[in-house]
């Protein structure tokens, strides 16, 4: 490509100048003669640095072209490594979902177990309170047996007092009674002299005596 605009170049810089004459040049304000080979050469450095140009920029096409694959490679990749990761995300976030759905019917459940802990939880405050009540009862029942006891106890007391105080009584009515004097079975003999000494001074009604038995009747004293 690069020799043939060089040709083309050299035929039409030929027919421009057939019999060799110099080219006029103006460069600050001098003339200068230049042969019309040395403009071929100029012409033929231009080609080449365009044919340069064009290599460099086929390089450049070449470089680029591998770079966007390379980047499409990557991004393909970085696709698929999405793709995977918002797979994953959605396996996590479905199982993220499953897990709330259990511990709502969890919840449910502990909130249904509360509730019957409530329930349950009145239902004993009740009956303690019952319980209680029945035990005031029973500490007041329990009072009025320990004062009945001891109301009891102080009755008994006193009873065996009055009782003691009785027998007392009874005992010195006893003692106070006058006790008739023991009657001797035979007389002593100093008895019954004292007797007969003081017999002359009593003074018996006259009854007979003939019967020996109305003698001892009317002599009980002498018993």
């Amino acid at each position: 490509m690069a020799r043939k605009n060089l040709s083309d170049l050299l035929r039409q810089e030929a027919q421009k100048s057939p019999n060799s004459e110099a080219e006029t040049v103006k460069n600050d304000d001098k003339i200068i003669d230049v042969p019309a080979l040395a403009t071929v050469e100029v012409a033929a450095e231009e080609v080449t640095e365009e044919a340069s140009d064009d290599k460099t920029a086929a390089k450049r096409s070449t470089h680029t072209k591998a770079e966007l694959e390379t980047t499409v490679a990557e991004l393909q990749a970085a696709l698929e490594t999405a793709k995977e990761t918002e797979a994953n995300g959605q396996k996590e976030i479905a199982e993220l979902r499953s897990q709330l759905k259990k511990s709502e019917q969890n919840e449910q459940k502990l909130e249904k177990q509360l509730t019957e802990l409530r329930s349950e939880i009145e239902s004993q405050k009740k009956l303690l309170k019952q319980q209680e009540q029945k035990l005031e009862k029973t500490n007041q029942m329990k009072k009025e047996l320990d004062e009945a006891k001891k109301t009891s106890l102080q009755l008994a007391n006193a009873n065996s007092a009055i009782e003691e105080e009785v027998k007392q009584l009874r005992k010195q009515l006893e003692d106070a009674k006058p006790k008739p004097a023991p009657l001797p079975t035979q007389p002593a003999p100093l008895q019954v002299k004292q007797i007969r000494k003081e017999g002359k001074h009593l003074h018996f009604p006259s009854q007979k005596t003939d019967n020996s038995d109305d003698f001892a009747s009317n002599t009980w004293l002498l018993d």
